[in-house]
Parts: C-alpha cells; sequence; structure tokens
C-alpha cells in the first residue's frame, strides 16, 4: 500500500508546536544570540519529542488496540509523512510493503512485556525483575549459556530494553551489535527466536535510532502502557487467547506449554 491514506491506521496528531521551525526563528537567534539559539534548541527537542510521541501512539494503536494487530516494519524517515492540518502536525506512515500481523496471543504476550518493563521502572528493576524474565520467555525466547543466573538475568532484562523500548541501555551494556557489551553475547546461544518478531523488533530498532539521532532519551514502552493494559483487560483473563505455536529458530516449533499470564 502508499499515500498518505493507507497512513491512515497510523496517524496521531502533534500539538501544539509544529515540526519545522517558524519563519522568524533564524532572524531571532541573529538578533537573540545566544537567548535566540536556546530557543530554537528547546523549540527543536519540544518538536522532535512530540514527533517520537506521535509515532509511538501510531504504533501502540496498530498493535495492541483491536482492529489491524500488527506493525509497520520499516518506518525509516523516507516512509514518514508530516501533514500540516488545523491543530498542529499529523505524521503518518506510507509504503506498508514489509508489514506483520500478529495473532491475540502474541499481541498479549508483547503486552505483558511492556508492562513488566514499565512497572519494574529503572535498569536495576528490571535487572531483578521476575515478571521481566518471565515476560520475555513467555515471548518463545530461548537461550542456553554458562554463566551465573544473576548475569543471565541482567542480560535478559538489557535485551528486552533494546527489542522492546527506547531507553539506554544500562552499563555495562551496548545496543552496538558489534560491541563485546551487546547483552544477547551474553546469552551465549539463542537456541529459540519466534521469527515473526523480527518484524517488530525492526521496527523498534528504527525508532531507538530515530530518537538518538534527534537526541531525545524517550520510552516507547511508556508511551504503549495505556494501549497494552486496555488489551490486556479486553483479552488477558481468557485462557485461550494466550494458547498458541510459534515457528522458531530451526523451524522448532515452540510454545507448548508456555504459560505467559
Amino acid at each position: 500500500m502508499g499515500g498518505l491514506a493507507s497512513a491512515a491506521p497510523a496517524s496521531a496528531a502533534l500539538r501544539n508546536e509544529p515540526v519545522t521551525a517558524a519563519p522568524g526563528d533564524r532572524g531571532a537567534a541573529a538578533v537573540g544570540g545566544g537567548a535566540g539559539l536556546e530557543r530554537q534548541r528547546r523549540r527543536k527537542a519540544a518538536a522532535s519529542r512530540q514527533l517520537l510521541r506521535a509515532l509511538g501512539e501510531a504504533y501502540g494503536r496498530m498493535l495492541f488496540d483491536d482492529g489491524f494487530g500488527g506493525v509497520h516494519a520499516d518506518p525509516h524517515p523516507g516512509n514518514i509523512v508530516l501533514a500540516p492540518g488545523l491543530l498542529g502536525v499529523r505524521v503518518g506512515l506510507v509504503d506498508w510493503g514489509q508489514t506483520k500481523a500478529y495473532d491475540l496471543s502474541m499481541r498479549l504476550r508483547l503486552a505483558r512485556m511492556v508492562e513488566a518493563l514499565c512497572a519494574a521502572g529503572d535498569a536495576d528493576g528490571r535487572a531483578g525483575s521476575d515478571e521481566v524474565a518471565a515476560a520475555f520467555r513467555g515471548l518463545g525466547v530461548r537461550w542456553n549459556s554458562s554463566l551465573p543466573e544473576a548475569e543471565q538475568r541482567a542480560a535478559v532484562a538489557a535485551t528486552a530494553t533494546e527489542w522492546y523500548d527506547t531507553l539506554p541501555m544500562p552499563a555495562p551494556y551496548s545496543p552496538d551489535p558489534t560491541s563485546p557489551g551487546y547483552p544477547v553475547l551474553a546469552l551465549q546461544e539463542l537456541s529459540a527466536f519466534p521469527v515473526e518478531l523480527v518484524y517488530f523488533v525492526r521496527a523498534t530498532q528504527y525508532l531507538r535510532a530515530m530518537g538518538g539521532f534527534l537526541g531525545v532519551e524517550w520510552s516507547l514502552a511508556e508511551v504503549w502502557r495505556p494501549h497494552a493494559r486496555r488489551l490486556l483487560k479486553r483479552h488477558g483473563h481468557r485462557p485461550e487467547a494466550w494458547a498458541y505455536t510459534l515457528t522458531g529458530i530451526g523451524d522448532r516449533q515452540i510454545g507448548d506449554g508456555i504459560d505467559a499470564r
């Protein structure tokens, strides 16, 4: 699909501040010196935060609200459209060639992951959270590691932060896959990974990279949390909604016997 109309399910309004600088900003900066440049910096930071939040809201609606139930997996800047409107600027996504819809079970498990990350709070809380570890396993990820349990748990929390959120990676981990501090390396060997999550992680990495480029620290999971909670409230009480079988690495069937509730 293409065109702005196809972005309708992924639209969210930006309020109050325009995304682009007002025509007089450069002159104000030149006349006002440092004060003018500081105002321009603050406006840019506010607009960047609004843009990222709008994209996060769009993905929250796409994934967790009943309807599409999936993700646009290619949100690079060329696929993001800004459309001026009476109430500000609307952000939309075009080129839906790389798109993935999920069944209710996977959406519930992703919602549980989001809730666990948000409830655990900071990096220390996430590293020690039983819920984060259980939600990570509940998504069908398996690994073989000889490291102590505490180190594995910390690596799981860091990996979950990288895959399902946009907050900075906790020390000593790095989001750079070529770095020895990449948390997946601490898990040593992934024995199972649901291939359908590739699309999801691809999308979150784009959103993480955009935040880094714009110099904005933000939490995608916190933006998603209200949407995730609504999905859990609507469907999480039904045991049959959690039942699934996924194809993992090596075409192994995983998911049988996993209780992610």
